[in-house]
């Protein structure tokens, strides 16, 4: 071979070279190992930026974080509070009902019947004697409550009397065994006597207290009563007026009508 030829063949052991295994596994390791210094200074800068921020903005973060776990848990809890009052609504209205009731029959006991302690209705026309005789007539709407007026004479002659009164009923007696009760009553009460003689006129009042007792039987129209009536007086004639103390009394019966 001459010199031209030998030139020639260096490049081709060159190329050779270059490409055989040894060759490539160093470019290859060079390669990978340039990638690994490139992700690591990545990682680096990441790390580096992470640290650098603010509180506001870490604080914001966490405050976004409670906002959406706040909403999720909301319509959670709605659903929750829904499902409770519907389980407790139908539970109230049997208590409600429940509790109606006693006080519809204290409204029924607190304001009874005339049939529950006498029979007939509310006037009752009878007679009384005593202080004065004559007719009495007693005005008694409910339990509690009664007017009476009388129209008599006293145990004098030539002479007429009226009187009316307010009785207040304190609570029945009730006579165990058997359907009579005993109604004590007070109030007050105005008595007027006119007397006519030969030679005048004389007017006597009275201002007083109404303390007395009815007996009642269910279903009964009728009342017995006695009642004491102390009182301050006067008189009122020509020669003057005159004041003074007096006690009357009556015992009566009472027969009521009506509805």
């Amino acid at each position: 071979m001459n010199l031209c030829s030998l030139l020639r063949l260096f490049p081709l052991l060159g190329l050779l070279l270059c490409w055989s295994p040894t060759a490539r596994a160093d470019a290859s390791s060079l390669t990978n190992s340039a990638e690994e210094e490139t992700e690591g200074e990545t990682e680096d800068e990441t790390e580096e930026e992470a640290e650098e921020l603010p509180p506001w903005a870490t604080s914001e973060e966490a405050e976004s974080e409670s906002k959406e776990d706040s909403s999720e848990d909301q319509p959670a809890a709605a659903t929750e509070a829904a499902e409770g009052s519907a389980e407790a609504s139908p539970a109230k209205e049997p208590e409600e009902q429940q509790g109606q009731a006693p006080s519809t029959a204290k409204q029924v006991t607190a304001s009874p019947t005339s049939d529950s302690w006498k029979g007939g209705g509310k006037s009752g026309l009878g007679v009384l004697i005593g202080t004065d005789n004559g007719a009495s007539l007693k005005l008694w709407p409910n339990r509690e409550n009664g007017i009476s007026i009388y129209l008599a004479a006293p145990a004098r002659l030539n002479a007429v009397s009226i009187g009316v009164g307010y009785q207040r009923h304190l609570a029945a007696v009730q006579v165990p065994g058997s359907g009579v009760q005993l109604h004590p009553y007070l109030g007050p009460s105005f008595r007027l006597r006119v007397f006519v003689y030969d030679n005048g006129a004389y007017v006597d009042g009275q201002l007083g207290a109404n303390l007395g007792m009815s007996m009642t039987v269910r279903g009964v129209p009728a009342e017995l009563y006695f009642q004491v009536v102390p009182g301050f007086t006067f008189g009122v004639n020509i020669p003057g007026v005159g004041l003074g103390f007096d006690v009357g009394g009556h015992v009566g019966a009472r027969f009521y009508f009506g509805s």
